[in-house]
């Protein structure tokens, strides 16, 4: 007979945990944080040179002309370009100063450099050698 109780207690304690956890998966996940302040407001001087160096990259006809292939007109960049705010502005402009028009030539250095020690590699690997007469 304590058999008989014990099944009973251990399936209402299980229909528990199955309904507390059912409930519980239903409750939605909260994030809460905190809101920054914002920022003060950039002088007009700093924004004025964010917004140069930012025309003056609009101006190189490499970018002038993919962004002409993309569809946008210089007016629509314009008008796109008086809706930043400061921070974007800011943002767009130091972005625009690390860009290079060739690339870098630290890159095909070590591109070359990895051609070679891989071309090394393979020929020790193999026990080739190559004999310059």
């Amino acid at each position: 007979m304590t058999d008989w109780n014990t099944y009973t207690w251990f399936k209402r304690v299980a229909a528990l945990l199955v309904l507390t956890m059912s409930l519980l998966a239903a409750v939605p996940d909260v994030h809460a944080g905190f809101v920054p302040s914002p920022a003060p407001q950039m002088q007009g001087v700093e924004r004025d040179a964010d917004m140069s160096v930012i025309s003056r990259t609009l101006e190189n006809r490499i970018v002038a002309e993919r962004l002409a292939a993309l569809g946008y007109d210089p007016v629509e960049i314009q008008d796109r370009l008086a809706l930043l705010t400061d921070e974007e502005a800011r943002q767009v402009a130091a972005q625009m100063e690390d860009i290079t028009a060739g690339g870098s030539a630290l890159g095909v250095i070590i591109a070359l450099l990895l051609i070679v020690l891989l071309v090394i590699l393979i020929l020790k690997l193999t026990d080739k050698r190559i004999v310059i007469d």
